[in-house]
């Protein structure tokens, strides 16, 4: 049988074109429309507008239209979303071959009551129905930051939570902390997810060796390109009672960019300028020339969204590179992203979300601190110090010409050190929702985050009078793979009366597995930098894994859509916990009210107070314990060429989390209709089982301490937010945000255990101790005779805390013309007590470089004169007494700081200057860390840093690292 060419082409054509014959019958509708501002009448771009109960839906486009097609005719409800406004809802019907206009204004609103939360609900809930607080930061705010690495958009937009950076230096993330410590031996970062999958918080590892408390941190590299859509942060307690044995610590949930229905668009972004070091705490002003650097900075980004309404996509990528702080780009900092998001809409009742990302990180992370580097020596040793070259080294620096060359020959040396440091992380997340009927939905998440990062401390042959002559190398590897296995599934009952009722189950699980290697190679080949090629080689390896799974069902009640119970209970069960432990439980209850809605609620009132919920909840969540702290373990040591076998860890079958149980108090409030939003929180949390180290019998063999759950630590504070839009005109707005956060912290209970040091020296340590904040600081104080004359005695007092008391932040945001946007943003810590370790090293180079001639009673002070002056003299013979021990409460300094965080401005040029060519230019300028306004002036208080490998990083040391400089960026971003 032939076929006629003409009508295999027509055929083909239809098929490909979808266009059919004009016989065929249409029986589809669609639904299009502009969503614009109530207020300026001004289009909405990327509005999201969604069917009710449906997975169909599109994003508006630079005029403010969306199109949603192929609808089957009926009944549909419109509903149109964008951050910082009230939700807009319209029903209409839809006949095939139609298509029906369905415009929406929405009104700005400071209240985000309609914002769907996921984060400790099991599914998507709006925030009117939760018991507790759950925080987010909307894609407005991530949209406009210059820096959207996850610490930085955290600083200052979390009531409850702290992310403070230890450090300028690139590699180094921020600490993190919710409501307080929960433990005196491990990590406070909150746990943390993208899309479902749990992905590596860690900042501190075993592996890591010293470089002077400058550790990297896997929070540095964590999705810093430009596909973060939200942020969801909960902050312990009843919120996290869903994430059992991970939750006590909070949970921060990343959403990335899946894109939307409609037309490609494409973004090319560039951004430009300079890193100016914070030169505020300097003290010795020859670093200010020769040792730092203005670098340049550059950021080149490129990416596209759009789809249809079957398939959805974001795509993006960026690179950026900046020489470093650090003069000859010794601190470089280098970084590239690319990152994916899909989302296919299989059928009415299914839909697939993909992301995946590769970030791939260079930097370097110079020695500091206590560690022999360039910077200590001079800061605080005085090795360049005129005194210590020419009369205690005998060196001639008799003109200035020869003090100049003596200092530049040693100075050089002490930078020939190497420090490169590199990360590769790639993050792949699957999920697939299905739902055979409206009522009831499904969730699959499977995702794996796996992140590598090596470090070298590279020191040549013959480096000088400084360092071992014969060479050295060190290399620190981590290798980290964790995979996560999830489900959730929800059932909405059918109404009875005012009743409804929805129930959330699932399950979750995840498996970590980590290998750290150190390894030092000593009298190195000449040029070589692989420490294979060494003639003395030592090494080590750490290896774990770690599983954790459990299951949960969360009931949630609604009584007349107003009043809404939230019960709930996890299992959990981990290869952690001890072999006389099974499973855990965690449960949970809250209530939430909104009062408001009532019909009793005067109307009156409703001009004033618009909206009120009132919330409280009980809840509990725990924190696993480290992998092999249940077991008996031996160490093997080598000895005379052979091996050694000693005990190591006792071991305990009964070990178990930490649980730490919350009780939270809030209320959500809205006045003057929704222009001003406050949100209040009080809350108690009690963490038991809490680790502490107990020493063993040492008839048992075991000398070594053991981490035993026989503490308790309480946590209490209240949090305010107030957000509040002061001026609304089409051609000018003004809105502020602030926050205010309180915080007491008490180890209420040692369970019989000795107290001990969770950091810091000797002389000066933080401490674990009965009815004092975790890190409260032992301190030296003298205490003078019955005559009044010191004597050399002294007594150990403890004081203060190395937390803040209370902290928070203020913001402003404008725009004016509808076009030009400022934006700035204040935070500030108030209340902490630090260890000044600058003061310490200055305070013992004074008394060993003091000068006192023979018969004299008087002591001169060459170096560092100020603070030798200070010094503890003895009365017998008027010299200056070693500082350290008998006085180390000269150390405490207050803690509390207060800084401008960022001044930014964006200008979206008018498409008509330039005859329509782009879709949008928008013109930016910003500059972060810009102004100190009270601080220490010795040293930044913010920049507290960790000394142990795995260590519990509460900070309370304080001195010898590089504060966050000042960024100044300016940028163009182009919508074709």
């Amino acid at each position: 049988m032939r076929l006629n060419a003409k009508v295999v082409v027509f055929f083909l054509f239809i098929a490909v074109t979808g266009v059919q014959p004009a016989r065929a019958q249409i029986t589809t509708g669609e639904i299009r429309g502009v969503v614009t501002d109530a207020v300026s009448k001004e289009p909405l771009v990327g509005a999201q507008v969604s069917l009710k109960d449906s997975k169909i839906g599109a994003a508006t486009n630079i005029n403010g239209e969306y199109v949603i097609r192929r609808l089957q005719p009926g009944e549909y409800t419109v509903v149109a979303r964008y951050v910082g406004y009230r939700t807009a809802t319209k029903t209409v019907t839809v006949t095939a071959g139609s298509s029906v206009k369905v415009d929406l204004e929405l009104s700005p609103s400071a209240v985000q009551a309609d914002e769907l939360v996921v984060t400790g609900q099991g599914v998507a809930t709006e925030k009117r129905k939760l018991t507790t607080a759950v925080e987010f930061i909307t894609s407005d705010r991530i949209d406009g930051a210059v820096n959207k690495s996850l610490d930085r958009l955290l600083q200052g937009n979390v009531p409850g939570l702290t992310a403070y950076l230890p450090s300028g230096l690139p590699g180094v993330g921020a600490r993190i902390q919710t409501r307080g410590v929960k433990s005196a031996l491990s990590s406070t970062n909150p746990v943390i997810y993208v899309d479902g999958v749990r992905v590596d918080n860690s900042d501190n590892f075993a592996g890591a060796f010293g470089r002077g408390g400058q550790v990297s941190s896997a929070l540095a590299d964590l999705l810093v390109g430009d596909n973060i859509e939200r942020i969801e942060i909960i902050k312990g307690g009843a919120a996290s009672t869903l994430y059992g044995s991970d939750g006590a610590n909070g949970v921060i949930q990343i959403f990335t960019k899946k894109g939307a229905a409609g037309e490609a668009k494409w973004t090319i972004g560039v951004n430009l300028g300079l890193d100016s070091p914070e030169l505020r705490w300097l003290y010795e002003r020859y670093l200010e020339k020769n040792y730092f650097q203005t670098p340049f900075y550059q950021q080149y980004r490129l990416g596209v969204t759009g789809g249809s309404e079957a398939l959805s996509y974001n795509i993006n990528a960026k690179a950026q590179d900046s020489r470093g702080l650090v003069i000859g780009d010794r601190v470089p900092d280098r970084a590239f992203n690319a990152a994916a998001g899909l989302k296919a809409i299989a059928s009415e009742k299914a839909d697939v979300e993909v992301s995946a990302s590769i970030t791939r990180t260079q930097f370097g992370n110079p020695l500091l601190n206590n560690a022999f580097n360039a910077y200590n020596s001079i800061e605080t040793e005085a090795r360049l110090h005129p005194y210590v070259l020419g009369v205690v080294r005998g060196l001639d620096v008799s003109t200035p010409e020869r003090l100049r060359f003596v200092q530049d020959s040693l100075f050089q040396q002490w930078l020939i050190p190497e420090n490169p440091e590199q990360v590769t992380r790639p993050i792949l997340t699957l999920n697939l929702n299905y739902a055979p009927i409206k009522e009831f939905t499904n969730r699959f998440t499977i995702g794996i985050d796996y992140r590598y990062n090596e470090a070298r401390d590279i020191i040549p042959v013959n480096p000088g009078e400084a360092f071992n002559p014969l060479g050295s190398i060190n290399r620190s590897s981590r290798d980290f793979t964790q995979i996560t296995l999830a489900y959730t599934g929800n059932y909405k009952l059918p109404e009875i009366g005012p009743l409804t009722a929805q129930i959330a189950f699932g399950f979750q699980g995840f498996r970590q597995e980590t290998r750290e290697i150190f390894a030092t190679g000593s009298q190195i080949a000449p040029g070589t930098r692989n420490f294979g090629q060494a003639a003395v080689i030592t090494a080590s390896e750490i290896n774990s894994q770690l599983f954790t799974g459990g299951a949960f069902i969360n009931p949630v009640i609604g009584i007349n859509d107003r009043i809404f119970l939230d019960l709930g209970v996890r299992l959990d069960g981990s290869t952690a916990f001890g072999q006389e432990v099974s499973y855990l439980f965690y449960p949970k209850a809250g209530i939430a009210w909104n009062i408001s809605e009532e019909a009793f609620y005067p109307e009156a009132l409703k001009e004033i107070l618009s909206g009120v919920k009132l919330r409280a909840a009980i809840g509990s969540a725990g924190e696993f314990p480290p992998p092999f702290l249940r077991d008996r373990t031996f160490a093997v040591n080598p000895y005379l060429g052979d091996v050694t076998i000693t005990y190591a860890n006792f071991g305990n079958r009964e070990l178990k989390p930490a649980i730490t149980t919350s009780i939270d108090f809030g209320t959500d409030m809205s006045l003057f209709q929704d222009r001003v939003s406050i949100e209040f929180n009080w809350y108690r949390q009690e963490t038991t089982n809490s680790f502490f180290s107990v020493f063993q019998d040492p008839a048992s063999g075991f000398i070594a301490a053991q981490q035993t759950n026989v503490g308790k630590i309480e946590n209490a504070g209240i949090e305010l937010a107030l957000k509040a839009n002061v001026i609304q005109d089409p051609n000018f707005d003004l809105s502020v945000r602030a926050s205010y956060t309180t915080l007491y912290n008490r180890l209420t209970d040692l369970g019989g255990s000795a107290p001990f040091a969770v950091g810091g020296f000797a002389y000066a340590q933080t401490r674990a101790e009965q009815g004092y904040p975790i890190g409260v600081l032992r301190v030296n104080v003298p205490t003078p005779g019955a005559d009044g004359v010191w004597r050399g005695g002294f007594v150990q007092e403890l004081r203060g805390s190395p937390l803040p008391t209370s902290y928070g932040s203020f913001g402003v945001d404008m725009t004016i013309f509808r076009d030009l946007s400022v934006s700035a943003l204040l935070e500030y810590s108030i209340g902490a007590q630090l260890l000044n370790q600058w003061r310490a090293r200055r305070q013992v180079n004074a008394f060993g470089f003091r000068n006192r001639e023979a018969g004299s009673l008087e002591t001169t002070y060459p170096v560092y004169p100020e603070i030798g002056e200070s010094l503890i003299r003895n009365p017998l013979n008027n010299d200056a007494i070693y500082p350290r021990d008998p006085q180390s409460v000269s150390l405490l300094i207050d803690g509390s700081w207060v800084k401008l965080r960022e001044i930014s401005l964006r200008y979206r040029v008018p498409r008509s200057l330039f005859n329509n060519l782009f879709a949008g230019v928008t013109l930016s300028a910003s500059i972060r860390n810009p102004i100190v306004l009270v601080a220490h002036p010795e040293v930044d208080p913010e920049t507290q840093f960790i000394r142990e490998g795995r260590g519990l990083n509460v900070g309370g040391i304080v001195g010898g690292t590089i504060s966050a400089p000042r960024q100044v960026r300016f940028g163009i971003d182009v919508n074709l």
